[in-house]
């Protein structure tokens, strides 16, 4: 809320102010940023910016993709690596559990099957401080 009304004031204060100066303030600095913008030397420059930029972009863009390519690459292989690893834990569990005397097989398995299903406690309703709008 502060900061609207600090924009306020502020738009109010130079509209004042502006409209008091009248319209020959800002008739200088538009001819000002005109002459500048249309200045042959400036458009030149930034012409030269520009190029210069373009070939940059040309000349990086295969490092760039090679290395894009590469960081896909490995991270696919630290996938595979760690699904490979899952399965290999999920089966050694399974092989467990079905060599268990109980026959009960979710006992090894740490309780994860049977809570599987299960909703988990969550914090409950979030109650409004007091004084607090929203």
């Amino acid at each position: 809320m502060l900061r609207k009304a600090a924009f306020v004031v502020g738009f109010g204060a130079g509209f004042l102010v502006g409209s008091y100066m009248g319209r020959e303030p800002y008739e200088k600095v538009q001819a000002k940023v005109t002459g500048v913008v249309e200045d042959p030397e400036v458009r030149r420059k930034v012409q030269e910016g520009a190029e210069k930029a373009a070939a940059t972009v040309k000349e990086q863009a295969p490092v760039v993709g090679e290395k894009a390519a590469d960081a896909a690459k490995s991270a696919t292989a630290k996938a595979k690596e760690s699904a490979g690893n899952a399965a290999d834990a999920a089966k050694d569990k399974a092989d467990q559990a079905s060599k268990s005397k109980s026959g009960d097989a979710t006992d090894n398995l740490d309780g994860a099957s049977k809570d599987a299903g299960a909703p988990k406690p969550g914090p409950g309703p979030v109650q409004p401080t007091p004084g607090s709008t929203s």
